[in-house]
């Protein structure tokens, strides 16, 4: 099975910006990259071109997301050594009580 590299590429040279944001949507193990529908395997091309770059990549992972996809989102950004990670937790409800 080949994989696009053309659509591999497009993430990989895109002009880098400063910031990059990372949101795993509920019950799904599909990220958005900057409001955009990836793969893993894309997430994993374009954080290989921050190695470069080093933007400061926010992850957001919704509070219904599993465990297991924000630990694989987790592993390839160690695998491509991210260098600056802020992870922002979801918000909690108006009504909640602390």
């Amino acid at each position: 099975m080949l994989i696009p590299l053309l659509a591999l590429a497009a993430f990989a040279s895109t002009a880098a910006p400063d910031r990059v944001l990372v949101r795993l949507l509920a019950n799904s193990c599909h990220p958005t990259l900057n409001g955009r529908s990836v793969t893993l395997r894309q997430l994993e091309v374009a954080a290989h071109g921050w190695r470069r770059t080093r933007p400061a990549v926010r992850f957001q992972p919704d509070r219904q997301s599993s465990f297991g996809c924000v630990d694989t989102v987790l592993a390839i950004f160690k695998r491509q050594r991210v260098a600056r990670l802020d992870v922002i937790g979801a918000k909690a409800a108006p009504d909640a009580r602390r």
